[in-house]
């Protein structure tokens, strides 16, 4: 599985806003908050965010906001309050300045 063309787009803004992406997607494929989500694509899906394109714009943000946001997603699997902060972008950006 690939990933298309626009969220290739997306992911090249800036540095945050690439970290950003990757570790919000990353969280939810993890803690399985996704209605009807299949394990073998979440799986799939988590291989590709946390190790393709490193040599690509932004991509090792890509790379290190996927790995956090796979690892805080299942941390917080069922923790409703905590997995509710990949909203609030004051948090994430004090995650990535901390994470870099």
């Amino acid at each position: 599985m690939e990933r298309s063309e626009s969220e290739e787009i997306k992911r090249i803004v800036d540095a945050f806003s690439t970290w950003r992406s990757s570790f919000r997607e990353c969280c939810k494929l993890s803690s399985k908050v996704i209605d009807r989500q299949k394990d073998d694509e979440t799986e799939l899906r988590l291989k590709i965010w946390t190790t393709i394109g490193k040599d690509k714009a932004f991509g090792e943000h890509a790379i290190s906001g996927a790995k956090a946001g796979m690892a805080y997603g299942s941390a917080n699997n069922g923790n409703i309050e905590a997995l509710k902060k990949i909203n609030d972008f004051d948090w994430l950006k004090d995650r990535f300045d901390g994470n870099l």
